[in-house]
């Protein structure tokens, strides 16, 4: 079994106005893409976005298909940018599967 996790994150500031003085909210995006080979009962890809710890989003190899976890995504986003975000979660999920098969190679794993 071998199982590859990445995890990367992205900072982004939005300004906040106030009537006075302006501040700056800090907000944290973290993506986690687990990619996995001969895993009993669990996807071989999957990709999750949280922003400030909660789930905004999932993909899976199952699906195939990015999915808004919180209503107000599914109010704001149109399925134009779900699908420009599944499309990428197929990118991933292809160049995650040759990073497994390059790890396997190098190990001399073939599986199980």
């Amino acid at each position: 079994m071998i199982k590859l996790q990445h995890s990367a994150s992205l900072n982004i500031i939005q300004p906040h106005e106030l009537t006075i003085n302006c501040i700056y909210l800090l907000h944290t995006m973290r993506f986690f893409y687990t990619s996995s080979s001969d895993v009993p009962n669990f996807p071989e890809f999957v990709a999750v976005g949280y922003v400030d710890d909660v789930q905004m989003g999932h993909y899976d190899i199952n699906t195939r298909r990015a999915v808004p976890k919180q209503d107000w995504i599914k109010d704001a986003v149109g399925e134009e940018y779900v699908e420009r975000v599944s499309a990428r979660g197929r990118k991933h999920q292809l160049r995650f599967k040759a990073h497994l098969e390059t790890l396997k190679q190098r190990f001399n794993q073939s599986g199980g």
